[in-house]
């Protein structure tokens, strides 16, 4: 439905396809054995999506994780690294050793094209919260400073750009649908 959807209102894309099922496995372990605001928030894809295309591909709603070439809206599926898929967040993959982290910007700075994705509380600072409670979903986000954060980021993206150049992805849908 929500591809449908965002077809119908003239988007370009849709980025929410994660090809890795380790991460749809985790996600669902979660919401079967986690608390119950797991239960709440956590979508897991199906785990046919660890098949989908790893680069941008035209979408349709009966095909999420195959291309298909008459669809109008382009997906921009997730960069996933090695046997495991694990995906190139930015928030997981710098809860990583710094071993596991080298090699997975390594893996996916070797592709012409990846995708980085954030979750929200990687730029919020406990102080933005309130008093909300933290869940152990984002308290390893908000343990590290937002400016240790920031740092981190800035130092990716300076790495990032010595072999490849950054575009939104709406610059991605329009290239694609101009090829």
């Amino acid at each position: 439905v929500i591809i449908e959807t965002l077809a119908d209102l003239g988007y370009l894309y849709d980025a929410s396809i994660v090809p890795s099922w380790s991460y749809t496995t985790l996600k669902q372990a979660f919401r079967a054995l986690g608390r119950p605001e797991y239960r709440e928030f956590l979508v897991a894809q199906e785990l046919a999506c660890a098949g989908a295309p790893r680069l941008p591909y035209p979408i349709g709603p009966d095909r999420l994780f195959a291309a298909r070439p008459d669809a109008a809206l382009l997906e921009i599926p997730l960069t996933t690294v090695g046997p495991l898929q694990f995906p190139f967040i930015h928030g997981l993959t710098t809860r990583l050793p710094d071993a596991g982290r080298r090699l997975m910007e390594r893996s996916a700075l070797r592709r012409p094209f990846f995708s980085l994705a954030f979750h929200d509380f990687e730029f919020a600072d406990k102080g933005d919260l309130g008093s909300l409670p933290v869940s152990d979903m984002t308290r390893p986000h908000l343990d590290v400073s937002i400016d240790a954060r920031l740092a981190r980021l800035s130092a990716l993206v300076v790495r990032v750009k010595r072999t490849h150049t950054i575009v939104t992805m709406r610059d991605v849908a329009v290239q694609q649908t101009q090829s």
